[in-house]
């Protein structure tokens, strides 16, 4: 088998992982649960109401 070279700025690229409140991932699965495909523009609100911007 062939290993693929990484990319040297791939780990600067990676955003740290977001860390959510209890009420934050309770709305987060209760709008998931509802509409499994949200828009972009619904998913741009809910982080803002979410305060996740």
């Amino acid at each position: 088998t062939r290993k693929l070279k990484k990319k040297k700025s791939e780990k600067e690229d990676k955003r740290p992982r977001t860390a959510f409140t209890a009420e934050q991932l309770q709305r987060l699965k209760a709008e998931f649960q509802a509409n499994r495909y949200i828009t972009e523009q619904r998913r741009q609100s809910l982080a803002q109401e979410l305060n996740l911007n």
